[in-house]
């Protein structure tokens, strides 16, 4: 499958194009004076790809230590054929995005009972009452799962699965002072953990699952008070920083995983709620929202914007609730 993203990508951008070097077409552009099939046949997705499938299982049957980029060569016989390799990331990316589906659905933590309720999906018991929740996707098998960060052990414990019991594994990161947050760092289609330093509004990101405790990333963005954030801000498929200013009510939004200024800001939402991100509407950009915990409902817009009505409106939880948000169905 990665193999497939990867050449879906190099070859076409995953556009099905009715032209290309030669006699290539279709979304791998392959060649019909190739023997892959008529004109016709090539540009029908399903069936272009169930020929590069045909052709790439046996491939990987016959190398089992070879790369997905090596297996999308032998199958391509490209004359660059570093290309494949190359866009690995991006292909997990997109190959985390299909298997998951088009938005984001919303949940809510609930401290009392240590219970994630994820709408549409399961309740999930993991940690006790005074841990930090976050969800992720931190196998890269397109399902977001529940983790918490106990902050007197400066962990993270992660759950590769959406049901009750111990972690999967538990990582260290950070200080007892910092606030977790969770994203896809390096766009590879596995979400890494990170913390905000409120003292010097300094991120940690890290995605490496070992237990150094050692970020791979610092970036200075925020300000003492602020709540991390994190999202796909741009659509590049790498999830960025941001955070949110509750004195202001005001997001700040970074599309670079470095230090420097905001590239976007906007007001939204009012005094007391909880800030949420996610792809609310499926078009591959996440935008802003919030959780009003006075009465357990979800405000959330469409686009990053200041000001305006929520374009969803969604009841679900109870007053005191933390928000959660992913792709869990």
């Amino acid at each position: 499958m990665l193999a497939g993203f990867e050449t879906g990508w190099v070859e076409s951008h995953m556009n099905n194009l009715n032209c290309g070097d030669s006699d290539s077409l279709g979304v791998f552009q392959q060649r019909p004076s190739q023997g892959w099939g008529t004109p016709q046949q090539i540009m029908n997705v399903t069936y272009a790809a169930n020929k590069f499938f045909d052709v790439g299982e046996v491939e990987d049957r016959n190398c089992a230590s070879c790369t997905a980029g090596q297996i999308a060569q032998r199958v391509q016989r490209s004359a660059h054929p570093e290309r494949y390799d190359a866009a690995e990331a991006k292909a997990r990316a997109l190959l985390a995005e299909a298997r998951r589906g088009g938005f984001d659905d919303i949940g809510v933590y609930r401290p009392a009972e240590a219970r994630f309720y994820l709408k549409g999906g399961e309740i999930v018991h993991l940690g006790n009452p005074h841990y930090e929740p976050l969800m992720g996707d931190w196998n890269g098998d397109g399902v977001d799962t529940p983790g918490v960060f106990r902050r007197d052990q400066r962990t993270f414990f992660l759950k590769n699965t959406n049901t009750s019991g111990d972690a999967d594994g538990a990582y260290a990161l950070g200080n007892s002072t910092d606030i977790p947050v969770a994203g896809d760092w390096d766009g590879n289609g596995t979400t890494g953990i990170g913390v905000f330093r409120p003292s010097t509004g300094t991120f940690y990101l890290k995605n490496r699952f070992e237990h150094s405790g050692n970020a791979e990333i610092t970036a200075v963005f925020g300000t003492a008070g602020d709540i991390p954030i994190a999202g796909d801000w741009d659509g590049n498929g790498t999830e960025t920083i941001g955070v949110y200013r509750p004195s202001t009510r005001t997001f700040y939004l970074r599309n670079a995983n470095s230090t420097g200024g905001s590239n976007g800001q906007f007001t939204f939402g009012n005094p007391g709620d909880v800030p949420i991100t996610g792809d609310w509407n499926g078009d591959g950009y996440d935008t802003i929202g919030v959780y009003r915990p006075a009465n357990g409902y979800f405000y959330l817009k469409n686009a990053n914007s200041s000001g305006g009505a929520a374009n969803l409106t969604v009841h679900y939880g109870s007053p005191g609730d933390r928000p959660i948000s992913g792709r869990w169905r």
